[in-house]
């Protein structure tokens, strides 16, 4: 027996069973899709549910971000249904394969009510002559966000290149003259150990990148996290996308944070934006010594008189590095407080 125009079959979403909404004609609500060269492919969906079940419904379209003992957890977004255009499309030959996996619900439309019901007695809201509905038309809005879902580090194209979940990449990469530091600095290693460093004003140009790593939709500020690490440099490599940074080619700068309020909890989120300052390849070391050319240089490493690159520390007893060195790693992970 054919459908009817005028509603689709049960989808079940989470446990919720649920509908698409098309209205007494078959004309309202519906599946429309807008693909627009400016903001991407979007489409809207407008489901249909009972009105008590219109959060949940909300939550499983919409995907949760929850923080307890430490941890972030997080469920997935709804996807918009799609095949391969292997499997459909009239077999047609495509110019370019479509990102199938990459269109989730981003955000809901103004909810609506059908067929009104008075609260006389504040059973069913709380407060006592307050209006509720028997069902709720629920729209969702599918777009491709900006990060991806789930992490991938295979360096796919049209994504973002953190290959991190819930995290969007800015990258900047430019020269700065940087000139050892003198004084109270002597060499941590090499033919010059304990001496200090001549001011012999041997400046040099080196290759930075100025790298942002913005974590989306966080439940917490990682403050207690950023504190320990500000003005650090990475012990350990530290690996975003298919770039991999070597020990000590980082400085963590710190953060700066934007707020925004959580459509499926009620509370507030925030868009943490982490900042590197990172040393890349693309200078001749040298072929001797600990660094090789075409690797990316230490940030407490400077030619000595011999021309050997070196680490310089300060002038301690014992000798101490110029730099603390944290596992930076922790800033990208779910386990952050």
């Amino acid at each position: 027996m054919p459908q009817p125009e005028n509603e689709s079959q049960i989808i079940t979403i989470g446990e919720l069973e649920c509908t698409i909404h098309l209205g007494a004609d078959g004309t309202e609500g519906g599946i429309e899709e807008t693909p627009d060269g400016e903001n991407g492919f979007e489409a809207r969906v407008t489901f249909k549910c009972d009105w008590a079940d219109r959060w949940y419904l909300v939550q499983k379209l919409l995907g949760t971000v929850d923080y307890a003992n430490g941890e972030i957890t997080r469920t997935e977004p709804y996807p918009y249904p799609i095949l391969n255009p292997t499997q459909t499309y009239n077999e047609l030959e495509f110019d370019a394969t479509l990102r199938v996996g990459q269109l989730f619900c981003t955000s809901i439309g103004t909810i609506k009510g059908i067929k009104w019901r008075t609260d006389i007695d504040g059973s069913e809201t709380g407060a006592e002559g307050w209006g509720t509905y028997q069902y709720a038309l629920v729209p969702a809005v599918f777009t491709t966000p900006p990060y991806l879902i789930n992490d991938d580090q295979s360096g796919e194209p049209f994504e973002d290149p953190s290959g991190l979940a819930y995290c969007v990449t800015e990258e900047k990469t430019s020269g700065e003259v940087f000139a050892p530091p003198t004084g109270a600095v002597v060499w941590l290693s090499g033919s010059f150990v304990n001496k200090k460093l001549t001011d012999i004003g041997s400046q040099k140009l080196r290759v930075r990148k100025e790298l942002t790593v913005t974590r989306v939709r966080m439940p917490i500020i990682p403050d207690v996290t950023v504190d320990n690490l500000v003005g650090t440099i990475n012990s350990m490599r530290v690996n975003i996308g298919t770039d991999g940074y070597a020990p000590g080619t980082m400085i963590f700068l710190g953060m700066d944070y934007d707020t925004r309020p959580e459509p499926t909890n009620f509370g507030l989120v925030y868009d943490v934006h982490l900042q590197w300052l990172v040393n890349v390849p693309g200078e001749n070391t040298g072929s001797g010594g600990p660094i090789a050319a075409g690797n990316a240089l230490r940030w407490d490493y400077y030619l000595d008189p011999s021309g050997q690159w070196n680490q310089v520390g300060y002038n301690q007893d014992p000798p101490t590095g110029l730099f603390l060195e944290r596992d930076h790693n922790f800033l990208l992970s779910n386990t952050i407080s």
